[in-house]
């Protein structure tokens, strides 16, 4: 769950600002997520630091394994 509201990631302007866009920008509920195995899906992955940022909150709360599947990848050049 999304706990506090970001930038629109299309606005920054290299992977870092991302990250740190995102950074503690999630929550999970480790009673719903201990244990299991969480599969992420994403429309499209930039820097995938939305996709990094969520799947490491799932992993603290305890989730057994986090996978991250996306349905397309952005084409990056060197900022990133």
């Amino acid at each position: 769950r999304r706990v506090r509201p970001t930038e629109q990631q299309i606005n920054m302007k290299n992977a870092a600002e991302r990250r740190i866009n995102v950074r503690d920008a999630f929550v999970a509920d480790a009673q719903r997520v201990a244990g299991r195995r969480i599969l992420l899906v994403d429309d499209v992955c930039t820097s995938g630091a939305t996709l990094s940022e969520a799947a490491e909150t799932l992993l603290r709360a305890g989730a057994a394994s986090v996978s991250a599947y996306c349905l397309a990848r952005a084409v990056q050049d060197n900022n990133w």
